[in-house]
């Protein structure tokens, strides 16, 4: 697995302000609450606790987290880094969006929702990449990838 790239999570940020701007121009009725970034913040707590137990594990510490364990952590952390990248571009892009009509209430509220929501997208990212730098593994051997068949000769 690649590590992940800052470049293309930037680029899947502007992508997905492009579709929430636009998704907003064509529904302007859209209403966001805060509640999507408690779910961030929920996630990205789940996300740095099992980050932990990773660094635990290749210190020799914990031997609570098997080595498949952490290999599913780093998915985790991969994925979960995507997800907060798109979802942090929609949600600045809807905001920026709905700004053309701040003098509504309605608008107001839809727009702190989106921003609140986007802080909790944000504070994920930041710790999805950081637990993926954790997850990689230290590549000390200079031979290619090996098939199997040199060790049963």
């Amino acid at each position: 697995m690649k590590p992940l790239s800052v470049l293309n999570l930037a680029i899947a940020f502007v992508i997905f302000a492009l579709v929430g701007a636009l998704t907003l121009a064509i529904f302007p009725t859209l209403m966001f609450t805060p509640f999507t970034g408690l779910m961030f913040l929920g996630i990205a707590a789940v996300l740095f606790y099992f980050g932990r137990k990773v660094v635990a594990l290749r210190k020799g510490e914990s031997r609570k987290l098997s080595a498949t364990g952490a290999m599913n952590v780093a998915m985790f952390a991969y994925s979960s880094a995507w997800v907060s990248a798109g979802s942090l571009g929609f949600f600045i892009g809807s905001a920026l969006s709905m700004l053309r009509n701040l003098h509504s209430t309605y608008v107001r509220i839809s727009i702190a929702g989106a921003l609140l929501s986007a802080v909790g997208a944000l504070i994920l990212l930041i710790i999805a990449v950081i637990v993926e730098r954790w997850c990689q593994i230290d590549d000390d051997d200079e031979s290619g990838p090996s098939n199997g068949l040199e060790e049963a000769t």
